[in-house]
């Protein structure tokens, strides 16, 4: 769902009360909204693009993983044919069968039939050991349900505008994590996508699947280009 005004503006006034450092004025309070609720729901097109990204995706592999395996079986038994042909040839029966194809040249159809089974053979060895396609990024699922492909790819968005518009600093972790209290809090980044990914993306998402997708993010900042 595409958030609207009022809940990019709920969530953004409880991580104003969890993290006090979030807003340092109403100026910039306002900036901030508008900025965020831009990117908040450009990541909800992109999350929705990814999705379906993916699943055509999987439909493909699946395309490709039994075309592979077709070919692998089609070679097997036109192999078996030619060597049947072969063998046919031996007291000619080649011209024998040849005397019932249309037009009437025997020769002629021998070896149209020779060359067409050979390119066959030739064609059908060539794609069964071609090595399978694989996506830089393949899409998997966590065990949480999550699509974490998607969601890396919403990460990206609120990132880049985290970084140019507030912060540097727009990776998962916790306010002070060198300190040695028991109870630590998230920082402010790792806070706004996990409560933005649980009430606009997936309510499934957890803690542990904002980690990955933000780590990704952070080593693959390109986005697939899913939408413009």
């Amino acid at each position: 769902m595409i958030p609207s005004d009022k809940e990019v503006g709920r969530l953004l006034a409880e991580l104003s009360r969890s993290i006090p450092d979030i807003t340092r004025s109403e100026r910039a309070k306002v900036r901030m909204e508008r900025k965020l609720r831009a990117a908040l729901r450009a990541a909800v097109k992109e999350y929705s693009a990814a999705l379906q990204l993916d699943r055509c995706r999987y439909a493909q592999r699946r395309m490709l993983s039994s075309v592979h395996r077709d070919c692998k079986k089609l070679r097997s038994r036109l192999t078996a044919t030619q060597n049947c042909w072969s063998n046919i040839g031996r007291y000619g029966g080649k011209e024998e069968i040849a005397r019932f194809a249309p037009g009437g040249d025997v020769v002629s159809f021998i070896e149209r039939f020779d060359d067409a089974i050979s390119l066959m053979i030739q064609s059908a060895e060539r794609c069964s050991s071609e090595g399978q396609f694989s996506w830089r990024g393949r899409p998997n699922r966590s065990k949480s349900g999550i699509n974490l492909f998607a969601l890396t790819e919403a990460v990206k968005v609120v990132r880049a505008c985290w970084i140019e518009e507030f912060s540097p600093a727009f990776s998962f972790g916790y306010v002070g994590a060198h300190s040695k209290k028991v109870h630590k809090q998230l920082n402010a980044a790792t806070l706004l996508m996990l409560r933005s990914a649980q009430r606009f993306l997936d309510s499934r998402c957890t803690l542990g699947n904002i980690r990955r997708a933000m780590e990704v993010a952070r080593r693959e900042r390109r986005l697939y280009g899913t939408i413009e």
